[in-house]
């Protein structure tokens, strides 16, 4: 996905800068259009004037963009378990078992962490 994702942030860069809030990354824009566009979601920037239509207009230009669902396996393909899945590396995927131990966040992160950092207490209390 490193490849198609720096292709698609080099084509939508300068636009992005325009949306990019104080203190943020254009990348970061980006990287929400682009999950916007995948899963057919809001763009960040709508209610300043970011368009869908804009931003596939870009993508198409730079031939990243063919239909939703290219775009969407096109970024997905290439994730770790989906390629080991569909290329037959494994031959199947199962979730962990649970260990069955109760253990609390506050029991991993320091000896004596100040409650309102911490929502264990409580949920030690209502299980």
């Amino acid at each position: 996905m490193g490849k198609v994702l720096e292709d698609i942030e080099g084509a939508l860069l300068t636009e992005a800068e325009i949306y990019t809030p104080e203190g943020s990354e254009p990348k970061a824009v980006v990287h929400q259009w682009v999950h916007a566009i995948a899963h057919d979601l809001p763009l960040f920037g709508e209610v300043n004037g970011a368009k869908k239509e804009v931003i596939i207009k870009i993508l198409k230009g730079k031939a990243l963009f063919k239909n939703k669902k290219s775009f969407h396996h096109e970024l997905t393909a290439k994730l770790p378990i989906l390629t080991f899945l569909l290329d037959g590396l494994v031959d199947s995927f199962n979730y962990p078992k649970l260990l069955g131990l109760k253990t609390c966040v506050e029991d991993i992160l320091e000896t004596n962490p100040d409650p309102k950092y911490t929502i264990s207490a409580l949920y030690s209390k209502a299980v």
